[in-house]
């Protein structure tokens, strides 16, 4: 394998049709289940803001589990390391998550401040806290994996300490003055999300290993379920505020979409995966305008017609999401991830679907991919940097 291969391999979906090294094949590591959980982990936050200040505000527990869910899948595929994934650099990490996260609060923040704000007041923008939030954590635990990637026999402590960590976090409170004040209210929102981080990455580390994913996968589905249905009946009774039981069924979200088979394929679930992050951006603004358009209307927030504002809110915001991803020019607004790669000796302990792996006619895997059709073979200088040289071959 050349060096040029192994520095771009983590980020890169397949090598170029015209030009693929002797690197042995590779199979996407792409969890279908995560793709549709993103979803649906959105749609819980939006159902949070289309309830409030109605009758129905009492049932925004149903949808605690959505930001929760994000901040644990988030650093769950940081510290998550199968055979042959490598960490990822220091710049890497930070160029990458600016680029998806920093780069679209800032415009969006922009957004809401000039057009939504005036008419609706700050709490329009409270969503986006959690961008900064999550860049936060994952540029503050970059150099634990990075020591966990030298001191392999620290992974199972390590994740120990995290899960002791989220407990004492979600059962004791910040110290702080001025209760009730803004910045006490914010620093307390911002508090109740670090258990369900530190869980997320303690997940990933108990599932990273040759066999890690494929010995417990059959129990996280199950495992999940009683933690989100836990969750979610704890907050019914205590209120939608206690912090356990959101991190549990966020986490347990997680553990359910992770227990789900992964296999080829999944490009349907992967725009779907892309259209979360729109919806979790862009509801707020689809929100205020169909009260708006409501109020007009003279519809009282009965359950029919909080149904159909949380169906309007989805679809549009799902269709605004398509038309500004599929121009070069607006896809920065809501950047979609990069599918990962590994080679083909890592897949096998990473791979855990039922069905049979996809080969050519023939049934060899050498010189194939299955996206792409015959692999031309082409010296290693040819891709010095995947870009600039042509295939020899």
């Amino acid at each position: 394998m050349t060096r040029a291969y192994r520095a771009f391999a983590p980020a890169v979906t397949a090598l170029p049709a015209d030009c693929a090294s002797d690197a042995p094949a590779t199979r996407a590591t792409h969890f279908a289940g995560v793709d549709a959980a993103r979803v649906f982990a959105a749609c819980g936050v939006v159902w949070i803001h289309l309830v409030a200040r109605t009758p129905y505000e009492h049932w925004n527990v149903l949808g605690r589990f959505g930001t929760p869910f994000f901040a644990a899948v988030g650093l769950f595929f940081l510290f998550f390391r199968p055979p042959g994934k490598a960490v990822p650099a220091w710049r890497t990490l930070v160029a990458d998550r600016f680029r998806r996260l920093l780069l679209p609060f800032f415009f969006w923040f922009a957004v809401y401040a000039v057009l939504v704000v005036p008419a609706a007041g700050w709490r329009a923008v409270n969503h986006l806290w959690f961008l900064p939030f999550l860049f936060t954590s994952m540029v503050c635990a970059w150099p634990l994996v990075r020591v966990l990637q030298v001191f392999e026999f620290l992974r199972l402590p390590c994740a120990a300490l995290l899960i002791v960590a989220g407990m004492l976090c979600a059962w004791f409170d910040l110290p702080l003055p001025q209760a009730g004040s803004e910045g006490w209210v914010l620093a307390h929102h911002v508090w109740a999300f670090v258990p369900a981080t530190l869980w997320g990455g303690a997940c990933g580390l108990l599932l990273s290993g040759a066999r890690g994913l494929d010995r417990y996968q059959v129990a996280l589905a199950p495992v999940g379920a009683m933690l989100l249905a836990g969750g979610i009946a704890t907050l019914l009774e205590r209120g939608s505020t206690y912090t356990v039981a959101r991190s549990a069924a966020g986490v347990g979200w997680m553990l359910i979409a992770l227990g789900l088979p992964r296999f080829r394929g999944t490009r349907v679930l992967a725009v779907v995966g892309r259209w979360g992050y729109g919806v979790y951006l862009i509801h707020p603004c689809v929100i205020i305008a169909g009260n708006w358009l409501a109020r007009r209307a003279g519809w009282a927030d009965s359950a029919g017609v909080m149904a159909v504002k949380f169906a309007a809110t989805g679809a549009v915001s799902i269709l605004v999401t398509a038309v500004l991803q599929r121009s070069g020019a607006t896809a920065w607004l809501i950047p979609t991830r990069r599918i990962r790669s590994l080679p083909e000796t890592a897949w096998s302990a990473t791979n855990s679907s039922p069905g049979p792996l996809l080969r050519p006619p023939g049934g060899s895997r050498s010189g194939y991919s299955p996206f792409q059709g015959p692999i031309r073979r082409c010296s290693s200088a040819a891709h010095a940097p995947l870009a600039g040289g042509g295939c020899r071959g």
